[in-house]
């Protein structure tokens, strides 16, 4: 059974999340998500996207999920990371990608078919 993370925060309705052979498990935090990635690594994460205009001082950090993906790359490197982001932010979202791996990146409001494939399909 594959395990799927989803952090639930900023909230994104995604009927239909539940199937058979996927354990999913929601997290209202990132850093509750992060503490559980120590523990048991997930085969694919799914969060909101939103990203980050006014940044901290040193430049850093580009959005809400920077600390959390590197915590990915250390503790499960082969999660497969979907991204979920509004349509004004889809081009800023595909940017991570070149600073760590994503599987998809897709826009709000999510099309039920490409969700299934971001979450059946292959790398």
């Amino acid at each position: 059974m594959k395990r799927l993370y989803w952090l639930t925060q900023p909230p994104v309705p995604l009927p239909g999340l539940e199937r058979p052979g996927l354990e999913v498990t929601p997290f209202a935090t990132s850093r509750k998500l992060l503490a559980a990635v120590k523990r048991q690594p997930p085969d694919l994460l799914l969060a909101p996207y939103v990203h980050g205009y006014s940044n901290d001082y040193a430049g850093i950090t580009t959005s809400n999920l920077d600390v959390l993906l590197y915590g990915l790359q250390r503790y499960a490197p082969h999660c497969r990371v979907v991204i979920l982001a509004p349509p004004g932010e889809l081009a800023h979202a595909r940017k991570l990608a070149k600073i760590f791996p994503l599987h998809r990146a897709l826009g709000l409001p999510v099309d039920p078919a490409a969700l299934e494939e971001a979450l059946t399909g292959h790398q």
